[in-house]
């Protein structure tokens, strides 16, 4: 649903932002980013909900995001398209092996942060099938 100008003014005269969860304040940001002076608790949006921001509205988002609320889905996800957001994650060793494996298809550039251990075989087979052109298997342990 395209939300147009006079929908605009509807719902700031009629909604009260304090009263959405964290999805319906990223389903509305979406569309009418400039909504976002309106919104007074940030803390209501999942990291999920501000990975779908930020892939919108990067810029206008960047600055206050809550970057400690993605998980390692979160940040998977997010990095695969703007990896320029890796700044933010303090904290990689929240993705697990799946995680990586889809990250580092994208964006083999992560592997430096990579915990290897977290990759089980199915996770190596996908990874060496859909990146051939990566020297990954330097960082794959060696069987005893």
């Amino acid at each position: 649903m395209k939300i147009t100008n006079e929908r605009v003014l509807l719902i700031v005269l009629k909604c009260d932002f304090s009263e959405l969860g964290g999805y319906g304040i990223s389903y509305i940001l979406l569309e009418q980013p400039q909504l976002s002076k309106y919104v007074k608790d940030w803390d209501k949006l999942s990291g999920k909900n501000w990975v779908v921001l930020l892939e919108k509205h990067s810029e206008q988002f960047a600055d206050i995001c809550k970057w400690e609320k993605l998980n390692g889905s979160d940040w998977c996800n997010l990095l695969r398209t703007l990896p320029q957001f890796a700044q933010y994650c303090n904290d990689w060793s929240t993705l697990k092996g799946e995680d990586w494996v889809k990250l580092l298809i994208s964006q083999p550039e992560f592997a430096k942060h990579c915990d290897w251990k977290k990759l089980n075989s199915a996770c190596w087979r996908k990874l060496l099938a859909e990146r051939p052109d990566q020297d990954f298997r330097r960082f794959k342990p060696k069987k005893r």
